[in-house]
């Protein structure tokens, strides 16, 4: 249950994150304090710590995978909870991750801040493909 609801806080905060660094954009680089980018990179972070943790200890649908890989990618629920599923997660922390240090290596502030912005966009769109949206 706290996995499914730190998704949703995840990508609130990706939004907002989003949103605040379009308006530093806009208004001038400013001294804002990026309070949403960290809740986003806190929730998506302890979001990845418990999906690994249910991944390879308390799921069900994990529990004979490695046993029955065969069946597994044949079936579309087990194929998305065993490998679509962790490996977009893992593909939007990578992102998380990634967006800071490229954007720390642009030239000017505005570079920087629209490196940073699309790197939150390319987070925030990973962690919502991942998202089961029917479940």
């Amino acid at each position: 249950m706290s996995h499914r609801w730190l998704a949703w806080i995840a990508l609130a905060a990706a939004i907002a994150a989003i949103g605040t660094l379009s308006r530093r954009h806009r208004d001038g680089p400013g001294r804002a304090r990026p309070i949403w980018t960290w809740t986003f990179q806190a929730s998506l972070a302890a979001q990845a710590l418990i999906g690994v943790l249910l991944y390879l200890r308390f799921s069900p649908f994990t529990a004979g995978v490695r046993a029955n890989l065969d069946v597994v990618l044949d079936d579309p629920t087990l194929r998305y909870w065993n490998a679509v599923h962790p490996l977009v997660g893992v593909l939007a922390v990578a992102a998380m991750i990634g967006g800071p240090i490229y954007a720390r290596r642009a030239d000017t502030a505005e570079a920087a801040n629209r490196r940073a912005r699309w790197a939150l966009v390319l987070a925030a769109a990973l962690s919502a493909a991942a998202i089961p949206w029917t479940a």
